[in-house]
């Protein structure tokens, strides 16, 4: 075999093994871009975690109170029959209490039937019955409180929205491969393919401007 020809076979082998290379590189390159879209996905699920836990902890306070306003309103209602309007029936009994009006609320002479249902309710005086109407009354604080839990929220949600599309870049092992395949076609149609098609049309052009004899 003629060296010209060994040299031409060692070139052409040569560059089978660059794209080899190129395709293995490739392939061993996702796995960092995978690690690091997963580093960020456990970032983002502890932020989330955290926003979650704080605003549960801003909320808390503010649903016992309001459960337990349900809670008695519902049963108001219940024992005299009258509508189910809890906001309204809670803010007129916290109006009594900013007055100092329950001790007259709870005579026991005129209001017979109110004192028995705070007795059943386990109110056994109207400074109790007005103790848990004043602690239980959302304040100023519970409504900020209330706001910052459901901007907390909000923004947990859009992290996670963020997490999820992160989660959908993460290359799996077929598309690793098919990827890998892919910059290995594309390197055969690049140095050999588009190489071989330049050389055909270099000497068609050469060919043509050869005078005939």
């Amino acid at each position: 075999m003629k060296l010209k020809t060994k040299k031409i076979i060692a070139r052409e082998f040569l560059l089978l093994l660059l794209c080899a290379a190129l395709a293995i590189f490739t392939f061993l390159g996702i796995y960092p871009y995978n690690f690091l879209k997963k580093r960020q996905i456990e970032a983002l699920t502890i932020e989330i975690t955290d926003k979650k836990n704080h605003a549960d902890s801003l909320l808390a306070h503010v649903e016992r109170k309001a459960s337990k306003q349900f809670k008695f309103t519902n049963w108001y209602a219940h024992t005299f029959n009258v509508p189910r309007e809890h906001q309204k029936i809670w803010m007129h009994f916290y109006k009594m209490a900013q007055t100092d009006s329950i001790k007259q609320l709870c005579e026991p002479n005129s209001n017979r039937d109110f004192v028995a249902f705070l007795n059943q309710t386990g109110f056994k005086s109207p400074e109790r019955f007005k103790s848990f109407i004043l602690k239980n009354t959302l304040t100023l604080k519970d409504i900020h409180a209330k706001e910052a839990s459901i901007i907390a929220n909000k923004e947990a949600d859009s992290m996670a929205i963020q997490r999820d599309e992160l989660t959908t870049q993460i290359l799996p092992f077929k598309s690793q491969l098919g990827i890998s395949y892919l910059v290995f076609l594309t390197g055969l149609v690049a140095l050999f393919l588009l190489r071989y098609v330049y050389y055909g049309i270099k000497w068609s052009i050469l060919v043509l401007k050869q005078k005939s004899i």
